[in-house]
């Protein structure tokens, strides 16, 4: 059996946004800063076109503990977390006729 990949990893989710254009580099400096002020140690945050961000921890429980947790209040804001591969695509669907199927959005392991 193949170990799995990317369970260091989450989609995080800020909310409610500012009604101003939201850049990237604000988004990973406030997602640092919040961990930070957490005492938890990440390893990565990469921009997600899902929703504000993927962040890699160093730790798997890490990440278990902050998607079990959420809604994290921080700033007047609330940090929530998913993992990786159930984001808001994340959807089971069964066909039973052919067709072509465009795929956009995929976990990052998938």
């Amino acid at each position: 059996m193949a170990k799995a990949r990317n369970e260091d990893l989450a989609i995080v989710t800020i909310s409610p946004l500012p009604g101003n254009v939201l850049h990237f580099s604000m988004v990973d400096e406030v997602v640092r800063e919040f961990f930070a002020h957490r005492r938890t140690q990440i390893k990565d945050v990469h921009p997600c076109h899902l929703v504000q961000a993927f962040v890699r921890f160093e730790n798997e429980f890490d990440r278990d503990r902050f998607v079990l947790e959420s809604p994290h209040p921080y700033g007047g804001v609330d940090f929530s977390f998913v993992r990786h591969n159930q984001g808001r695509n994340w959807r089971r669907v069964f066909f039973n006729q052919e067709c072509w199927l465009m795929l956009m959005g995929l976990p990052e392991d998938y």
